[in-house]
């Protein structure tokens, strides 16, 4: 039998997140025609219980499916989404198989978090030629581009895998994942998945670099402190004034104590590290007007050149389109459904144009979809060496 994908997604009306669990399930469940669950991913925002919400899901696909997922913001499907609730993907298939492991403390030990999630994981044999994993984490508690590396060594270099962050709508308070029916903060859960056929990642972000490269003079952890010697926030406003004062008619000078706006602007303004052919993303999520300094989402170390991007709502819109497009073009159409990996800095870019760049996705991508707005996305396939990134639409398409 042939995998199939389903994708469901409910809203968060009713406020009762047993429900809510429950409508996503049964959403997804009803497109297997009979057939039953045997993996299930889930996004679900901030405003439930998330134990709740897995007992719902639980009541409708059974305790046997291997199960991870993560808090997450703005959640959607091919369907459709929404600010609260949640949305889930459902995988049946004979052509596969899927493990799980959880990993915690990983502020205090990421080596032992990693070590821990892997350990319930057995090594590959012949029965599948393919194996890739997902990876999803608590991003408070955790440096992402270290996460990627050393996800990359504990699975070995020709294991493909894609993930994210957990994301809490821009509280930055708390990021849970889920592995089972457990829920956990400070937490690595991996998935990985045995297949006869090969499982396919694409990413694309839509930044521009309006600025000459950058040294990181001074940092400390995810604080900038210094680019080429002078105040990092100071450096950064004045390469993005001339922008912001002709995109918004904003002065920053007179918006640095209004946090929701200098996080768009920081979302729409972010750095990027020159790879080459594209950029590596790099996102600010808060700015201290007072000591000149801006903290970022990952560690970026002293020594790195950045350069200051700027996004539009219609580079957000024409770079997912382009992502889904590519993917569907590199796979030839050969897969059952997605899963995607969307930066929470997308969404603050595109604010009410969201669901038009979710659109754009579904206009190319011809089977199921799951996503959510992360934190910071993973996208690591052969040969690449860095696989953790910021403003990029990640898409993972599932094998058949």
């Amino acid at each position: 039998m042939e995998t199939q994908f389903a994708s469901g997604i409910a809203d968060g009306a009713t406020g009762d997140g047993y429900e809510v669990g429950v409508e996503a399930g049964r959403e997804a469940t009803s497109d297997l025609n009979g057939a039953t669950a045997d993996f299930c991913q889930v996004f679900c925002t901030v405003d439930f219980d998330y134990s709740d919400v897995l007992a719902g899901i639980r009541s409708v696909i059974g305790g046997e499916p291997a199960l991870i997922g993560c808090a997450g913001t703005g959640p959607f499907t091919d369907v459709r989404s929404v600010e609260s609730g949640v949305a889930l993907a459902v995988v049946s298939s004979e052509a596969m198989t899927f493990q799980t492991g959880i990993g915690t403390g990983l502020s205090e030990g990421m080596h032992r978090a990693l070590r821990d999630a892997r350990k319930d994981l057995s090594d590959t044999d012949d029965t599948y030629p393919y194996r890739s994993a997902l990876v999803l984490y608590d991003s408070l508690n955790s440096d992402g581009e270290e996460l990627a590396h050393r996800v990359r060594r504990k699975l070995g270099a020709r294991v493909p895998f894609a993930g994210g962050a957990a994301s809490d709508t821009y509280r930055l308070e708390s990021t849970p994942v889920f592995c089972g029916d457990r829920v956990e903060n400070n937490a690595v859960v991996v998935a990985t998945i045995d297949s006869e056929h090969q499982s396919f990642v694409f990413g694309n972000h839509g930044h521009e670099a309006i600025s000459e490269p950058l040294e990181v003079t001074e940092a400390n952890g995810r604080q900038l402190v210094e680019l080429d010697g002078r105040p990092a926030l100071k450096v950064w406003r004045e390469a993005v004034q001339p922008y912001a004062r002709e995109m918004f008619d904003i002065e920053l000078d007179a918006v640095t104590d209004d946090h929701q706006t200098m996080l768009r602007m920081m979302g729409v303004f972010e750095f990027g590290i020159d790879q080459g052919e594209s950029y590596k993303m790099r996102a600010c999520i808060e700015s201290n007007p007072d000591a000149g300094t801006m903290s970022s989402l990952v560690n970026i170390p002293e020594g790195t050149h950045v350069q200051v991007m700027r996004g539009t709502v219609d580079s957000q819109i024409d770079s997912a389109r382009t992502a889904a497009q590519t993917a569907n073009e590199i796979s030839d159409g050969q897969y059952s459904g997605a899963f995607i990996y969307d930066c929470a800095c997308r969404h603050v870019i595109l604010d009410d144009e969201f669901d038009t760049a979710v659109d754009a996705m579904r206009s190319e991508l011809t089977k199921p979809f799951v996503g959510f707005e992360t934190y910071g996305e993973m996208n690591m396939n052969f040969g690449q060496t860095s696989g953790f990134h910021n403003s990029t639409t990640v898409i993972n398409l599932f094998p058949k």
